[in-house]
């Protein structure tokens, strides 16, 4: 569809469609001391500017903003334009609280108060 339109034009499309998908979400992959910017993501991966890194595996974790969402080992798959793909191996969810080491039970009070 973009292919007959001048280079220019595909090239200014293409920056924008960039520009607007790191504003929706700001997508950090983590390895060790190592953090990279995230393109765009799908169910089974993720891609990466190819200018940032070439090759890419192992276990990782991705944050939105400053918050952990997920632990992931992942295989760098093929290069594609600009953009590295990888695709996850195992993505497990970062939980938001603590488990809890018992059963909670429905309708439970939160905290009991006591006379005194």
């Amino acid at each position: 569809m973009f292919e007959d339109l001048p280079a220019e034009i595909r090239d200014g499309l293409h920056g924008a469609r960039l520009r607007q998908g790191s504003r929706r979400r700001r997508l950090s992959l983590h390895q060790g001391d190592m953090v990279f910017s995230i393109r765009r993501m799908w169910n089974d991966g993720f891609s990466i500017a190819l200018e940032d890194v070439r090759q890419l595996r192992g276990l990782v974790e991705i944050h939105e903003g400053p918050r952990h969402i997920l632990t992931c080992l992942i295989n760098a798959a093929e290069i594609d334009g600009d953009e590295l793909l990888c695709s996850f191996k195992r993505a497990s969810k970062v939980p938001d609280r603590a488990a809890l080491d018992y059963v909670a039970r429905d309708n439970e009070p939160v905290w009991l108060l006591t006379s005194g």
